[in-house]
């Protein structure tokens, strides 16, 4: 009941908790979806004290009414306000940081930079993984193979061994 009292505010859409980015939810395990949907549901909770909070600053802050104890009671609630986003914020990288281990090294290299914003790894993940996809399939054909290397390994190899055994005919 008192969840669905305090909303938060439609100018403040970070104050709901970011979703899951529908491509790292299909790559994740299922326990991992588990413990980051408890985390989110702290944190739309969070979220939601914090439009609690606001709006009761918003109450004072039309009151006329005793302007010194206002301006101790809105200080304080302005510093609790900040510690509050501090604690929903770190919360984003905290389900971040619980999820990104169990992704493959391109897609976790995509995670960690952009911002949080309705979805937990920024607006334009799909992007950017076909981006990095595409770049990884261009690097694979500029790669030497592996065997190519051996063999102009090998090859050096036998040139070397070649010129020795002349210089010991040549010192013979």
């Amino acid at each position: 009941m008192l969840m669905e009292l305090h909303l938060p505010p439609t100018n403040l859409t970070l104050l709901k908790a970011p979703d899951i980015n529908p491509e790292i939810l299909k790559a994740i395990p299922s326990n991992t979806h588990k413990k980051d949907k408890f985390q989110q549901q702290n944190q739309s909770q969070l979220g939601k004290g914090l439009a609690a909070l606001g709006a009761g600053i918003n109450i004072l802050l039309k009151e006329e009414d005793n302007k010194e104890n206002k301006n101790t009671v809105l200080g304080l609630l302005s510093e609790t306000g900040n510690l509050l986003t501090d604690v929903h914020y770190n919360m984003s990288l905290t389900r971040r940081g619980l999820i990104t281990p169990t992704l493959s090294k391109t897609v976790k290299e995509l995670t960690s930079a952009p911002p949080i914003e309705k979805l937990l790894f920024g607006s334009n993940l799909g992007e950017r993984i076909k981006t990095a996809k595409a770049v990884e399939r261009s690097v694979v054909g500029l790669e030497p193979k592996t065997d190519t290397v051996f063999k102009i390994l090998v090859n050096y190899q036998v040139q070397a061994h070649q010129v020795v055994v002349h210089i010991r005919e040549v010192i013979l």
